[in-house]
């Protein structure tokens, strides 16, 4: 095996996942603003967290309120601190001089039965009366459920990745083992893609993940990818293989561009070393029958 061939082929096809998963991370986020992913999530862990008419009296408080006015009913970020005090707010827990309510705890065992209610008591009890550690403690649990609701979030998001992945790699062709076999095949197209590595790699928006999806449009064009007469199957079994490589390129793409770009440096890097040239003594050895 050709190792400076294997190594230009590698190279070709890391450029190819670098600028596939940047367009992915572009269309995802895209999705995510679309759909107001993270609002829906927030307002998802808020509903879990108090029933509808605490939730009520809780969104009608002062920061809140503001807060949706701001977003238009769609915030996709919470302060904890914010929402201590919004929650002692909704539970009238001070009075309008700022002093301990008077019946605060009958306030708390008011309230509708679920996971606030179960913390607010047990914490309002380890207070001892004091607001200020009542509030602390209620942050404190508020940002350990938004990390399990991050968690989920994140887990959601890998989903919605792959999908996209796939459908853009299929869109495109990006057939892993096709487009292998092309570079292989093909000397002046391998060099092409190494000079186009080299290219993106010193580019700066590239480096940075700033890049426009102009910009990586740009470069895809001059990518082996599409559709064409001669990339299409003819039966049952080259669809599979090409259905196979296909995913093979979207499971790739789930690894990242910061990941696949730092591995393009290293393989520009490695093969712009080359082979280190003999010293004389190892050459006068080579030459000893």
């Amino acid at each position: 095996m050709d190792l400076g061939t294997a190594l230009d082929v590698a190279i070709g096809l890391v450029l190819m996942y670098v600028l596939l998963s940047l367009s992915v991370t572009a269309l995802v986020e895209y999705v995510s603003q679309i759909g107001d992913l993270r609002a829906r999530n927030l307002r998802g862990s808020l509903e879990r967290l108090m029933k509808p008419p605490m939730l009520a009296k809780f969104e009608q408080t002062g920061q809140i309120a503001a807060m949706q006015a701001a977003t238009k009913g769609r915030p996709s970020y919470l302060d904890s601190t914010i929402f201590a005090k919004a929650i002692t707010e909704a539970a009238k827990l001070r009075t309008e001089a700022g002093a301990v309510a008077a019946n605060a705890l009958a306030t708390i065992q008011a309230l509708p039965e679920g996971p606030l209610k179960a913390v607010a008591l047990d914490e309002w009890r380890r207070a001892a009366g004091s607001v200020d550690s009542f509030e602390q403690a209620m942050a404190d649990w508020f940002d350990a459920a938004m990390q399990r609701a991050a968690g989920i979030f994140k887990r959601w998001m890998r989903w919605i990745s792959l999908l996209v992945a796939i459908g853009v790699a299929a869109m495109v062709n990006a057939d892993t083992f096709a487009v292998g076999l092309k570079l292989w095949q093909d000397e002046a197209l391998r060099a092409q893609m190494t000079a186009l590595a080299q290219s993106v790699a010193d580019d700066e928006s590239f480096k940075a993940g700033s890049a426009t999806m102009e910009q990586i449009q740009a470069e895809l064009k001059k990518l082996p990818l599409g559709w064409g007469h001669a990339d299409t199957p003819t039966d049952v079994l080259g669809w599979m293989v090409k259905a196979v490589g296909i995913v093979f390129t979207a499971l790739a793409l789930a690894f990242g561009a910061p990941f696949w770009f730092d591995v393009l440096s290293k393989l520009i890097q490695l093969r712009a070393s080359g082979r280190k040239p003999q010293t004389a003594a190892a050459q006068r050895l080579a030459k000893v029958p």
